[in-house]
């Protein structure tokens, strides 16, 4: 059967990949998204969205919807365990300065419903799961578990971290775990030490939490040390954290006893090593199965949004050349990406330190670093002003 010279598979409906086929379906590109889940998922958690995000998010003609079901972040804080202010950032300000919008968190069923919900019917197609990719010079064909075969120009790895799509197609890839566990929920406590708009992150002798502030409701999370399905973090007890915890005082055990155990989730934090390419022939990652990073830059949800926003523009730039299209898109994102792995990794490593002198040490790192942080901060939101235009466009980084 022949290949469609302009129509894109996705693999995988999640964040990633409903984003991805949004900006495709709006650039005027035949797109089909096939997710292996038969139902839509209703996760309880929430996502940061940095300010590349709602860049994203304000192409695809959602950002409103998104900010009206969302938290803002004003402020990021951080904290030693003892109450003592490390760095306070206007994160906010800091966006205004160059007409960016500020981060928000959102749950993620709500992203998800929205993104979902402006794909034209028949685009996403459920219960189907990739079982393998074939390639030539003229496009791509996607098997299904169920025997059928979808023909395109370019197929769209979106399906996560643990991807067996793309370990078929460029090798074998394993998640690496981070050291730590997290223990996260979505709460309607509030706390006035930490105001609506707040991010507040406390340090502590290798735990840490971190508290994003709502208006109608707030995310927190917990970080803890250990080994992988660690026998007190498998089971989300709040008893457990308020032992783990009990010296952070104040705000962390309100919102920790005013939150429903059952609301509770645990989750091993792992990542990726950053990938040495992105693009096979006509198949390309994104999101997770590219660039997973840890949390601690909060990025993971914004980046996987760029990237489909930057794809999009690539594939409708392409003129024919798909080729060329992807290897753009690939210099575009993978640089900055790796990045952020690199440095959420070298953050997580920090603040995982355990040993008294070493936990004093770097409290005096993050004293006199808050300039550098707002520095790095400054950098990224240059940077992020080229998504409200043309982002595939050259600039001094993409040849041809």
């Amino acid at each position: 059967m022949p290949h469609s010279a302009d129509r894109v598979v996705v693999i995988g409906g999640g964040v990633a990949g409903a984003n991805t086929a949004l900006a495709l379906q709006r650039s005027g590109i035949d797109v089909a998204v096939f997710e292996r889940s038969p139902e839509p998922r209703d996760p309880a958690d929430a996502l940061q969205i940095w300010v590349n995000g709602m860049l994203a998010l304000d192409r695809l003609g959602l950002g409103d919807e998104i900010r009206g079901r969302s938290e803002p972040m004003t402020t990021q804080e951080l904290r030693s365990w003892r109450g003592r202010i490390l760095q306070r950032v206007d994160v906010a300000g800091l966006a205004s300065e160059r007409g960016l919008p500020q981060p928000f968190i959102v749950r993620r069923s709500d992203l998800l419903t929205a993104l979902t919900n402006g794909l034209d019917d028949g685009v996403l197609t459920r219960s189907s799961s990739c079982v393998g990719i074939e390639q030539d010079a003229d496009g791509v064909t996607v098997r299904l578990a169920d025997g059928r075969e979808e023909h395109a120009a370019v197929a769209v790895v979106a399906d996560g971290m643990t991807s067996e799509v793309r370990n078929a197609v460029f090798g074998r890839i394993e998640p690496r775990y981070a050291g730590y566990r997290y223990l996260s929920a979505v709460s309607e406590h509030q706390d006035a030490s930490v105001p609506p708009g707040a991010f507040q992150f406390i340090l502590g002798p290798g735990d840490r939490f971190g508290i994003h502030a709502g208006h109608r409701w707030s995310l927190w999370f917990a970080a803890l040390v250990g080994p992988p399905g660690d026998g007190e973090a498998r089971e989300p007890k709040k008893q457990t954290l308020k032992e783990r915890f009990r010296r952070f005082g104040g705000a962390v055990e309100g919102f920790i006893d005013g939150t429903d155990e059952t609301a509770i989730e645990a989750t091993d934090v792992e990542d990726l090593d950053p990938l040495e390419r992105w693009v096979s022939g006509r198949v390309v990652l994104i999101g997770d199965a590219a660039h997973a990073s840890t949390p601690n830059l909060g990025r993971g949800a914004g980046d996987a949004l760029e990237d489909g926003i930057v794809l999009a523009d690539c594939l409708a730039d392409a003129a024919g050349d798909v080729t060329n299209a992807l290897a753009r898109f690939e210099q575009r994102r993978r640089e900055d990406a790796s990045d952020v792995q690199k440095r959420a990794r070298r953050i997580g490593k920090l603040n995982s330190w355990k040993n008294p002198l070493a936990v004093a040490v770097r409290e005096r790192i993050m004293r006199l670093a808050s300039g550098a942080t707002v520095k790095e901060i400054k950098t990224d939101f240059a940077r992020f002003a080229a998504i409200a235009d043309d982002s595939c466009a050259p600039d001094a980084r993409v040849a041809g």
